[in-house]
């Protein structure tokens, strides 16, 4: 397809929006990243599934976690320093740590998930790119810039 001036290329871009598709892909590919992780997330909760971690690594986890919170004070008991878990072995099978134990590996497992679903993240958000573009991004353009115009006058 050749032009013949830039008031072609213009009607071009003004007809195929390639701002409104990209802007619609990446908002597609954000949200079947942010979207799957609940869901994952609560099937591991609830199912019981657990992917196998030896209990070495679940205790050196855990006291590194004890660590950044009490570095970072993100503990919320308003005490500044020290380990959340002082006074007791992260490894005798406190029912707390194992519990939070266990959601940080169903987190994790929620994550790793959604990652090797990229490939087909990426598909979904290619095939739906046009309709969003047109369904959501393009009167969401329009919306916002009719709103600038009526500023401006």
């Amino acid at each position: 397809m050749t032009f013949r001036s830039f008031q072609s290329i213009r009607e071009m871009l003004r007809k195929t929006s390639p701002a409104s598709h990209l802007t619609s892909f990446v908002v597609l590919h954000e949200l079947t990243a942010l979207l799957p992780l609940p869901i994952v997330y609560y099937t591991l909760q609830t199912t019981g599934l657990r992917v196998p971690v030896s209990q070495d690594m679940l205790d050196e986890g855990t006291r590194r976690i004890d660590r950044i919170i009490a570095r970072y004070n993100l503990g919320g008991d308003g005490s500044e320093g020290g380990s959340p878990s002082e006074g007791r072995d992260v490894g005798l099978g406190d029912s707390a740590t194992r519990i939070r134990s266990e959601t940080i590996v169903d987190m994790a497992t929620a994550y790793a998930v959604v990652k090797l679903l990229m490939p087909v993240r990426i598909a979904v958000s290619l095939a739906l790119t046009p309709w969003f573009a047109r369904r959501a991004v393009v009167p969401a353009r329009n919306a916002l810039s009719n709103m600038w115009q009526r500023i401006r006058k």
